[in-house]
């Protein structure tokens, strides 16, 4: 996907914005600042406090966290999936996940040429799914 997002939210006297507590966004928010190069705001203690814990798996995570290019398949992501600190469900959902689901989001983010860091998803769905699950 080339070319950048955009949100318009209109006039600012007619935004109506709430802010919630969402366990899955936390969870990516330190895993990027972990393991992605992306601090997120997470502080420098926390960051190497996670790092250490995901330790060699670290590598499975690369594609998710790319410091350019912070694209990640919905089926992957756990905003949607993890309601209420439900990360049982979301690990479930993982497991169980199709390597044609996948692939199929990726295409459809990228068409036909992924960007280098998705590319040993691209070629080994199955395997990297797998080295997800530690």
């Amino acid at each position: 996907m080339n070319g950048y997002s955009e949100l318009q939210l209109g006039p600012l006297d007619e935004v109506r914005a709430t802010v919630a507590l969402h366990p899955g966004v936390s969870l990516l928010s330190l895993a990027a600042g972990s393991v992605g190069g992306r601090p997120h705001g997470v502080p420098g203690h926390w960051r190497r406090g996670v790092a250490g814990v995901i330790g060699e798996d670290a590598a499975a995570l690369k594609p998710l966290f790319d410091p350019y290019c912070s694209i990640i398949p919905d089926c992957l992501t756990a905003t949607a999936t993890m309601v209420e600190g439900d990360v049982e469900t979301y690990l479930e959902m993982l497991e169980d996940l199709d390597p044609a689901t996948l692939i199929r989001e990726l295409e459809a983010e990228f068409g036909a040429g992924a960007p280098v860091h998705w590319q040993p998803v691209v070629d080994r769905p199955r395997a990297w799914l797998a080295s997800t699950r530690g």
